[in-house]
């Protein structure tokens, strides 16, 4: 079991996040705000986390996977951008802030899973 921190403000995805990862067997710990989302990761210690590109409260995914990447204590916390922005220019900007994989919406169940399970090595 791994500790994951998702940060995702779509009720509908947030939900089914949450209820996939913890069928998996980990502890989940939901957020809807960057900001949010950070303080979960200094409290928790995750050994995940997955970040929506487009959030509310002034911080979005990018920023927050930057201020990771620069935070010495998580700086190898690996992330996983899950977003709706397709372009190759969203995906290069996700990448270039630090995240160690990219996945877009609408994205298979399957795949996901297996990602998050690569990612958690």
């Amino acid at each position: 079991m791994a500790v994951i921190v998702a940060v995702e403000d779509d009720p509908d995805v947030h939900q089914l996040l949450r209820l996939l990862l913890e069928d998996a067997g980990h502890e989940v710990h939901m957020a809807t705000e960057a900001l949010v989302g950070l303080d979960l990761v200094a409290e928790h210690g995750p050994g995940l986390v997955i970040l929506d590109v487009s959030l509310p409260g002034g911080v979005d995914g990018v920023e927050a996977c930057t201020r990771l990447r620069a935070d010495g204590a998580h700086a190898d916390l690996p992330v996983l951008m899950l977003t709706a922005r397709a372009r190759e220019e969203d995906q290069r900007r996700g990448m270039a802030a630090g995240a160690s994989d990219y996945l877009v919406k609408p994205f298979d169940i399957v795949e996901l899973l297996g990602r998050v399970e690569k990612l958690l090595g």
